[in-house]
């Protein structure tokens, strides 16, 4: 087994932390999907209801708003939630690219004397 060098100890610890913003990544990403589906799901009973004002959230109360109003605050916040998702999902990307490589590269060095599985 070959020594472990510091270069080894880093790589190690780098993955470990990329380990742990994946997870938290993911957590995020599902979050913003149940965002996204809850938000679309709104602006469809916004754009089928016959009343002219709707309930909206605005901080911890409800108030009621001309449903255009609405829509128009529905499709900003979806597409907001939208690219805070696709964020999400490049970094996402990036991690698990990032961790693929240091996972390949110390395996190569180590072979199973190391145990790299994400959790």
């Amino acid at each position: 087994m070959p020594t472990m060098r510091l270069e080894h100890q880093e790589s190690i610890n780098r993955f470990s932390r990329l380990n742990t913003e994946k997870k938290q990544l993911e957590q995020r990403k599902r979050a913003l999907e149940r965002t996204v589906e809850d938000v679309e799901e709104a602006g469809n009973e916004v754009m089928l209801t016959d009343e002219e004002t709707v309930p909206y959230l605005v901080g911890e109360c409800f108030v009621r708003l001309p449903a255009e109003e609405v829509e128009g605050r529905l499709e900003r916040q979806l597409e907001a939630k939208k690219e805070a998702l696709e964020a999400v999902l490049g970094r996402l990307g990036e991690v698990q690219g990032e961790m693929a490589v240091l996972k390949s590269e110390l395996y190569g060095t180590f072979g199973n004397a190391l145990y790299l599985e994400e959790e």
